[in-house]
């Protein structure tokens, strides 16, 4: 079931996607009535967004779109074979536009900076409204507390001057490490209170 709940579906096989989306609008659509006052996070990478079914899944979900974070993963460069003729500026902007249209049907939308370029996501920012980060056990980032201090703060700033808002995720067990080593005021989250669904895995 992972494999179908990933961007690769939708680029490989665009009917059973199709199907994938039907059956999934009607299953958040259960899960949002049995919780009216919970927030969701769905995740959904750049290239989901190329297609028409994901459009029309969140149009159709726009009833409840306050409840909803949509968290972006993935490289917004790699576009579907349909879209193979797009150049890196046909494709910020045609993904502008759909932020666009998501922004406009009032979607909370969080971006992770580790995923994709460092461009793209300072190119996205402004189409946005979280930027989040992801700091595990395993990042390399923790193995020199000065240079993580220097990164957080950097995106700490440009998520102020953007004004957009910057979120870091760590495991329950580097609590010590959130809570004393990172700089001040950051917003820090312990992932065990994300809660996550999603058309794709991580």
């Amino acid at each position: 079931m992972e494999d179908l709940t990933t961007h690769l579906l939708c680029v490989t096989n665009q009917t059973e996607y199709g199907k994938f989306i039907n059956w999934y609008e009607m299953e958040v659509k259960k899960v949002l009535q049995v919780y009216p006052n919970q927030h969701f996070i769905v995740k959904i990478s750049f290239q989901q967004l190329y297609f028409r079914e994901t459009m029309l899944l969140l149009e159709n979900l726009q009833k409840d779109s306050r409840r909803i974070t949509i968290e972006l993963v993935g490289d917004s460069q790699i576009s579907p074979n349909s879209k193979e003729h797009f150049s890196a500026e046909d494709s910020d902007a045609f993904l502008k536009g759909k932020l666009k249209m998501l922004r406009k049907w009032h979607y909370f939308i969080s971006k992770h900076i580790e995923s994709g370029a460092i461009e793209q996501t300072l190119i996205f920012t402004p189409y946005i409204d979280e930027l989040k980060y992801s700091l595990t056990q395993k990042s390399k980032l923790l193995n020199n507390i000065t240079e993580l201090k220097f990164f957080l703060s950097f995106w700490k700033n440009w998520a102020e001057l953007r004004f957009v808002d910057f979120l870091v995720l760590v495991d329950e067990k580097n609590e010590f490490v959130s809570y004393v080593l990172l700089p001040d005021e950051l917003n820090v989250r312990c992932k065990m209170y994300e809660n996550f669904g999603g058309m794709v895995s991580e």
